[in-house]
């Protein structure tokens, strides 16, 4: 059975959450500029999806997550990225690294409010910390080590991780 949400009298889907969880990470995950990094910002909605998953089951999204050359990462990210940022929902500055930030700095998400503890508290603990100890953290987490290049990880892996490892 599928989990749907109401956002102004709307129903929203698990997959269509993934905009919002998107502006949600950017949100309580960036910088004090308002900026997070690309790569940061798809750790931070691969690890609030999975830390979802660890405690109640079921995640956020319930997008496929892929192993790839930088870690696990959804590939509709990409295509929602673009999307949000052709809709001017966020801004994208490329300079050593792509920057992204929120256009307008609200805090209103279609997540559920244990949805949005999980991504506040896996935002907390990365906020400050530079994208190379997120990206080295989530190559050592289980479900990313045993999947081969390309390979979808499945939710259920992130449950073989000890409590203080899922996040």
């Amino acid at each position: 059975m599928s989990q749907t949400y109401k956002k102004k009298n709307k129903v929203v889907s698990p997959k269509n959450k993934l905009p919002d969880l998107i502006k949600a990470c950017i949100f309580y995950g960036s910088d004090k500029d308002g900026k997070i990094t690309k790569t940061k910002l798809a750790k931070l909605v691969y690890l609030s999806d999975f830390s979802y998953y660890y405690d109640n089951l079921k995640p956020i999204t319930g997008l496929e997550y892929r192993k790839l050359r930088y870690g696990p990462v959804s590939l509709e990210y990409f295509d929602k990225l673009t999307e949000l940022e052709l809709k001017k929902v966020i801004e994208v500055n490329k300079d050593k690294a792509e920057m992204i930030s929120l256009k307008e700095k609200k805090g209103k998400f279609s997540l559920s409010e244990s949805e949005l503890e999980t991504v506040k508290k896996v935002c907390k603990k990365w906020k400050s910390r530079p994208t190379k100890d997120i990206v080295d953290f989530t190559h050592n987490q289980f479900p990313w080590s045993i999947a081969r290049e390309n390979e979808k990880i499945p939710y259920h892996l992130i449950t073989q991780e000890d409590a203080s490892s899922i996040f």
